[in-house]
């Protein structure tokens, strides 16, 4: 997963964190496990429907 076009929206610490991890070397199963080993505050559910709500609004993408 990769951010697509960085912007202006104010995002809690794990939300950025999560966002972080967004660098285009993981997909999105990797994303997840990194963002429950980094002990974010978040439980597993949050990261995935946070990353499906951010996939809809257009700031990050799947694949190439």
């Amino acid at each position: 997963m990769r951010v697509l076009a960085p912007g202006k929206a104010q995002l809690n610490q794990p939300a950025f964190d999560i966002l972080e991890l967004c660098d285009g070397s993981r997909n999105r199963d990797r994303v997840v496990a990194d963002a429950m080993t980094r002990s974010l505050g978040c439980t597993r559910r949050d990261v995935v429907e946070f990353l499906a709500a951010a996939e809809l609004r257009g700031w990050i993408t799947e694949g190439e």
